[in-house]
């Protein structure tokens, strides 16, 4: 227990503090855990032996023999004992040797830029097949894996660049010739090396040092997911040719070192990822890759993995995944309705030693580059993952959820979140939730809309013109809507109280930062489990004005006579909300789509078969509303 100016705080250090019951902080002590999460922030990057090692300390740990990426001379011959004693691993393998046969009859990635992307399809693509390929040759020893991969490789070196100038493909591909070149050193000749040393150092490792010394507030300053994989893409590349090239892979890895532990502490406390669940995929596979490539190869992660909350950072996806719906897609999560995962989940068992990490994720078998379940799943120690509590506030990422229970498919689900508008691929969401029961998600995120939709990343303008990133796009509340950004760009949303009983939850969040137009703005959510969810709003506005209750829906809405209730149907069952408060109004239904008064941009998604339900106050300056979902 931490104390600052007199407020207590608990502070979760372990998997059975993790899971409290109940986590409660009032809103007169708000500049407290404002204090709190720049204190972890600070003892977070203090704390790492990372950012002061030096590219001479760095070089010296390197282990002088390969592979040393995530694999030593011992992983195959675990690999293949393993293989004979374990019905999952088996099963796992033998998809990558379908899929590694299958690659066998396509021909190599082709110089291709799609959208605003640009290569890094192609790159994802790359790593995929060489990793696929590498671990598959290892096992079987045919040549032709062998001999594909390298045809692979030898047509991505030839490529005129990685594209720079969208540096994540440029980090995915190095990290894929990391691999090929590391995982199949003594499988090549003298000259097949040198060319692959060559087009990592070339197309990676050098443009990489420009990034690093001519634009150093690009990626290696920033906080999100663009931080970890480039820094990890690059060490990766910088890792596996060492020896060919100290100078500049010493000075690549000091300087990675010294960037990636301010992406690594938004971790922090409690291991959510505010970017969202599908970028916590992204960062905390390169992660995983990073962080493991560090271990094998110096015998160290230089204290990266011992920063606040990176050890919890598998619990985000359990919490998130719903029973009926994927995950909570915030931010520009698409919508999925296969569980978020990972095979960096086995990684994460392994280094943090929470074998139902591995459970979870020899149970769900999703995520990307697939070959690294060879890698880190052989002899893994795994545990059932369900005696863990019910519900989980995820401090810091402002982001709840509560259920049923574990083994109840068509049990209720609900995941809110508060937190900052401000974040990369942040929406302006503070306040929305989603909602599932009877193996149905009722209450929806639209998810993103498209990437090249023009100023789609301008958080200053543009971003805030498209209904699916705007609160009217949400389940939340929008306060005198118009043209502008209908929730502040720079606001954030707390959650002030979290109690988790087994009867239910109890949630209370203060979003009047995210509402300009307000003086209060509070939200509260009440989970009776198994039973009901109800939602009650609190609004005192500067002065009169309107305000709307939203929620999307892809349900069959079917008002009462009254217009205070509706009946929603959706795959054969049914919902029921109830209108409690104001008694003065009635549910509103129409398409997903603009207000009137909203911008109206012509090429953002149709959002087809969406309902939107409204209750809309007009007029007003102060107004209590509570809605009622029951079965």
């Amino acid at each position: 227990m931490n104390t600052l100016d007199g407020v207590s705080l608990s502070i979760c250090t372990t998997t059975e503090e993790m899971n409290l019951p109940s986590f409660k902080v009032e809103r007169n002590q708000r500049v407290c855990v404002m204090l709190f999460a720049s204190v972890v922030l600070l003892t977070s990057l203090s704390a790492s032996d990372a950012a002061e090692i030096t590219a001479a300390e760095v070089l010296a740990k390197i282990r002088p023999v390969h592979p040393r990426l995530m694999m030593t001379t011992d992983t195959v011959a675990v690999l293949k004992s393993n293989l004979l004693v374990d019905p999952w691993l088996r099963d796992r393998y033998a998809s990558q040797k379908k899929r590694a046969d299958r690659i066998l009859g396509e021909p190599p990635c082709q110089y291709e830029l799609k959208g605003g992307d640009g290569l890094l399809g192609t790159s994802r693509k790359v790593l995929n097949r060489v990793a696929t390929l590498a671990i598959v040759f290892r096992v079987e020893g045919d040549a032709k894996y062998r001999d594909r991969c390298w045809s692979e490789l030898d047509a991505a070196a030839h490529f005129k660049d990685w594209q720079p100038q969208h540096f994540l493909n440029t980090a995915e591909m190095t990290a894929a010739f990391a691999i090929g070149y590391d995982w199949l050193h003594d499988a090549w000749s003298n000259e097949q090396r040198q060319f692959l040393c060559q087009a990592i150092i070339d197309h990676g490792l050098k443009p990489g040092l420009h990034v690093y010394r001519s634009a150093p507030k690009d990626w290696p300053l920033k906080a999100n997911n663009w931080n970890v994989v480039c820094n990890g893409g690059l060490a990766m590349g910088a890792l596996a040719i060492a020896d060919e090239s100290p100078e500049i892979a010493g000075d690549v890895l000091a300087r990675g070192l010294a960037s990636v532990p301010k992406c690594l502490a938004q971790f922090a406390p409690d291991g959510a990822w505010c970017e969202g669940p599908m970028y916590w995929g992204y960062t905390t596979l390169y992660e995983s890759m990073y962080l493991d490539s560090l271990q094998t190869a110096c015998g160290t992660d230089f204290g990266l993995g011992d920063l606040p909350g990176v050890d919890q950072a598998g619990w985000f996806p359990v919490y998130l995944n719903g029973p009926a719906g994927g995950a909570f897609n915030f931010a520009d999560a698409d919508e999925d309705r296969e569980p978020r995962a990972g095979p960096q989940l086995l990684w994460m068992a392994r280094r943090f030693h929470e074998p139902r990490y591995a459970q979870y994720q020899i149970e769900c078998q999703g995520g990307r580059v697939g070959a690294l379940e060879m890698i880190w799943g052989p002899g893994i120690d795994r545990k059932p993952w369900r005696d863990i509590p019910l519900d989980r506030y995820f401090r810091s990422a402002e982001v709840a959820t509560m259920r049923d229970g574990w083994d109840k498919p068509k049990g209720w689900f609900i995941a809110f979140k508060a937190g900052s508008n401000t974040i990369s691929h942040a929406h302006l969401d503070a306040g929305s939730f989603v909602l599932e029961a009877k193996g149905v998600r009722w209450a929806i995120d639209l998810g993103p809309d498209d990437y090249d939709l023009p100023g789609y990343f301008d958080q200053r303008n543009q971003r805030w013109n498209y209904y699916r990133l705007r609160a009217e796009g949400h389940n939340t509340l929008v306060l005198n809507p118009g043209k502008g950004p209908d929730q502040n760009p720079k606001g954030f949303g707390w959650i002030t109280t979290f109690n988790s009983t087994p009867e239910g939850t109890e949630l209370t969040a203060d979003l009047s930062a995210v509402y300009p137009a307000a003086e209060q703005v509070t939200r509260s959510l009440y989970f009776v489990r198994g039973k009901n969810a109800r939602i009650n709003d609190t609004v005192k506005l500067r002065q009169a004005g309107e305000i709307w209750w939203f929620v999307q829906t892809r349900a069959d809405a079917k008002p009462s006579s009254d217009g205070r209730t509706l009946t929603l149907t959706q795959e054969g069952q049914s919902l029921t909300m109830r209108l409690l408060k104001p008694d003065s109004t009635t549910f509103e239904l129409s398409p997903a789509g603009p207000l009137p008064t909203s911008p109206h941009p012509p090429t953002q998604a149709a959002n087809t078969a969406v309902t939107r339900i409204a209750v809309h106050l007009s007029k007003v300056q102060e107004a209590a509303i509570s809605v009622l979902f029951e079965q």
